[in-house]
């Protein structure tokens, strides 16, 4: 739980660094609360849906910030962080896609086999490389 608060209080904290503990142990609950979310869209239909995009839209910042300071502490460059971004912007699309607001033209299975392998490569790009082991330096401080 510690993690956790930590990584809302850092919100805009692009400059420290995270332990590979405390970088998992916050996407844990991040990604339950999305789970929770999502299975409550299901259920009960619009209001979750809302809910979870309003949730999505206020971790997209904490989560790059985390995610710059888990690359820093494992040795990489913070510019491997695009890689997040791509996943993203794929997502954002597709549901604009799913709910209408971009039309599309014939067949709507081949964009979600295309977009889901786009979100599921960065995705696994990434989180490969947050598996890194930390590399010790005494300029940045850890959060």
């Amino acid at each position: 739980m510690k993690a956790y608060l930590s990584f809302w209080k850092n919100y805009f904290n692009f400059s420290a660094r995270t332990t590979a503990r405390g970088f998992w142990t916050a996407y844990l609950f991040i990604d339950l609360k999305f789970l929770c979310l999502a299975v409550l869209g299901l259920i009960w239909g619009t209001f979750w849906w809302i809910v979870f995009g309003l949730f999505f839209i206020a971790i997209i910042i904490p989560l790059m910030a985390m995610a710059a300071r888990r690359l820093r502490d494992g040795g990489e460059n913070v510019k491997d962080l695009w890689f997040a971004l791509v996943p993203l912007v794929v997502l954002a699309v597709w549901a604009g896609m799913l709910f209408g607001y971009i039309p599309v033209k014939g067949e709507i299975l081949w964009y979600n086999i295309l977009f889901a392998s786009i979100i599921i490569v960065g995705k696994l790009i990434l989180l490969a490389l947050m598996c890194h082991r930390s590399v010790p330096t005494d300029d940045t401080p850890m959060v």
